[in-house]
């Protein structure tokens, strides 16, 4: 390696925000601790804001930053293949930004090295990941990004099929699938997931600041749909109804939002010319055009399934009752649609202690801290039954403040204290 390489490697090292030993140095350069100290003093010498002494480590300034101004011939292959790989194996919308990733190297690169990037020789096929994957991937991303959950109908090996929602905290790609790493809260604990076995994975309730604080089944019946949607319209700030918007005789849902607000109904042009484009017999047509139904002034929920559309009335909102399909229609709600709140956080701690070791504690936490929902999920593992503890709350400030406190408590039963949970 030539000397000027050296010292910039040497840069690099050191901006890593980290006291770094000359042994360390040494080994990650693969040269004598003697020249290490050579280089930094002639490093320092130059200007170079570096603290530090021979036998403690040495660090550079906070306010010195050196950008990395050249790629060599092999890093420019590396991350033109890293696109590469990125476009065929990730998500359309992270894939779709590799191109211009590239294209701004390009414009920095001296000409004899803007063919290295080129890389004719290599092809990176991505027919395993299709749409839905896709799709999957990217709400995934988000929801790790902004720490929040997702609502997902997941189709097991076995073809067993459940609804969850879940916590992903960690993407895994397999060269040929990726899985997700999840608190699962049907299952109360952490879970591996396969992201091509989602049928569609989509934003909770929770990041659009919407709490779920009432669920409630009812038969179709007229009288019952009616009475029940007014009261608790009147009651809630949302009102979110599933089912009864298919073309059999049971689907009654449109016609029954329509007289709680003494409204006529109408078929949607909107949705009528989107049932239209999947052609069938006449009295088949007839039937599926029923699905067009809405009250006269409801707005329209999409549908990114690409079926018909459900609809929102005053603070009432009509969707879907497959599971998929509801899914994809709250997808198509947005927080500003719903005037929602701050979304509610957790966090979580576990320790090997029984629940009644901890619930005179956890009761005066919880008096302390009434904004903030604490819980606690036991649970029995070869290795010996404890409880993890769940903070649910909208102030992060808080959370990490109750969390601190459960630590404390945890550790003053002289029992580890195990940050998400066991």
């Amino acid at each position: 390696m030539r000397r000027a390489d050296r010292l910039f490697q040497l840069m690099l090292l050191l901006q890593e925000g980290k006291v770094r030993t000359a042994r360390y140095l040494a080994d990650k350069l693969e040269v004598s601790e003697r020249t290490i100290y050579r280089d930094i003093g002639d490093l320092i010498g130059s200007g170079i804001p570096i603290d530090g002494e021979a036998g403690v480590g040495y660090l550079l300034r906070d306010e010195y930053r050196l950008p990395p101004l050249m790629f060599t011939s092999d890093e420019l292959k590396a991350l033109a293949l890293g696109a590469m790989m990125v476009k065929a194996w990730s998500d359309k919308e992270l894939g779709s930004v590799t191109a211009t990733a590239i294209r701004k190297i390009e414009s920095i690169l001296p000409d004899k090295l803007r063919k290295e990037i080129q890389l004719q020789e290599f092809v990176v096929p991505g027919f395993q990941i299709n749409d839905v994957t896709s799709d999957n991937l990217a709400a995934i991303r988000r929801a790790i990004d902004e720490q929040t959950t997702l609502r997902l109908t997941y189709v097991s090996l076995k073809n067993e099929t459940t609804e969850r929602i879940i916590w992903p905290f960690l993407l895994y790609f397999w060269g040929n699938k990726w899985t997700l790493g999840a608190w699962c809260e049907l299952r109360q604990g952490f879970r591996s997931f396969r992201v091509d076995l989602m049928q569609q994975a989509v934003l909770a309730e929770n990041e659009l600041g919407v709490r779920m604080t009432e669920a409630r089944v009812i038969p179709d019946i007229e009288e019952t749909i009616v009475e029940t949607v007014n009261e608790c319209r009147a009651k809630f700030d949302h009102v979110f109804t599933t089912g009864g918007i298919g073309p059999t005789h049971d689907d009654i849902t449109a016609v029954c939002i329509a007289k709680a607000f003494g409204t006529e109904v109408i078929y949607h042009p909107d949705i009528e010319a989107r049932i239209r484009k999947r052609e069938a017999p006449p009295e088949i047509m007839e039937s599926r055009l029923l699905m067009a139904r809405v009250p006269k002034g409801a707005t329209l929920i999409d549908n990114t399934t690409g079926g018909p559309q459900g609809f929102q009335m005053g603070n009432v909102y009509v969707m879907a009752g497959v599971p998929m399909v509801m899914q994809a229609m709250v997808g198509a709600l947005t927080k500003e649609r719903l005037g929602g709140t701050d979304p509610v956080r957790s966090r979580t701690i576990g320790a090997y202690l029984g629940e009644s070791q901890v619930a005179r504690q956890l009761g005066e936490l919880q008096a302390h801290h009434p904004d903030v929902d604490i819980g606690s999920y036991p649970f029995y593992r070869e290795t010996g039954y404890g409880t993890n503890l769940v903070i649910r709350g909208t102030d992060e400030a808080e959370l990490e403040t109750i969390k601190e406190k459960l630590r404390e408590m945890i550790l003053s039963m002289d029992a580890e204290a195990h940050d998400d949970g066991i």
